[in-house]
């Protein structure tokens, strides 16, 4: 509020607490879409029970896709082309971990360097990932709108068809149900002239014999 008399020093430092927890983010979400996609792929062999998309080859590609962007060089700098370098690698479980010792000594020596390989607009790290994630979830053309929309197109298809099977067996519900009203009727008459038959011969049998009157 006023000039002061005494001499203000001010420190300005490389804040990267905020850069540590974005990174722990994505690792937590990275680990969490393994963990997903490993119950949602599962076979037990002893109960002989499966996960809804064991074998799914969307699931496989889209998880090859990721693990392929972790795994792939990335950044225009020679000297920082991995996430390892700079404390992220990927577990013998395929969970990523990450030592943020490691990070904080990079980012503290060079910041420019570890700012490039994330942001780059052609090689960054954060750029191609951001890139992939709209090819996969882009509401238009994304890939899990695609497999959607084709599952969706499955689904009406084979609703199509057991509608269809249902008419089918409507009509030889009706069929059937006709057939068995026509035989419990010649039943019926069968019966009816059974019952005359046996009328008949009952009224010959009680006949009185013509030499005995």
């Amino acid at each position: 509020l006023a000039e002061s008399d005494d001499v203000a020093r001010i420190n300005v430092e490389c804040n990267t607490s905020v850069i540590e927890q974005q990174i722990q983010a994505f690792v937590e979400g990275y680990n969490a879409l393994q963990t997903s996609i490993r119950t949602a792929t599962s076979f037990d062999a002893e109960a002989n029970t499966r996960g809804v998309l064991q074998g799914d080859g969307f699931v496989l590609r889209v998880e090859q896709r990721v693990t392929a962007l972790l795994l792939n060089r990335s950044g225009p700098d020679a000297e920082l082309r991995s996430l390892s370098a700079l404390g992220v690698d990927v577990g013998e479980d395929g969970q990523l971990s990450f030592d943020t010792s490691q990070f904080s000594d990079r980012i503290t020596a060079d910041p420019d360097l570890v700012e490039r390989f994330f942001t780059d607009e052609s090689a960054g790290f954060g750029t191609k990932l951001a890139e992939l994630v709209e090819r996969l979830t882009d509401p238009i053309e994304g890939a899990f709108r695609n497999e959607s929309d084709g599952l969706q197109a499955s689904i009406d298809e084979i609703d199509l068809r057991i509608g269809e099977m249902n008419e089918l067996l409507q009509l030889r519900q009706e069929r059937l149900f006709n057939e068995f009203v026509r035989m419990e009727q010649i039943v019926s008459s069968l019966q009816a002239e059974q019952q005359a038959v046996a009328a008949l011969q009952g009224i010959r049998t009680s006949s009185p014999n013509s030499s005995g009157s």
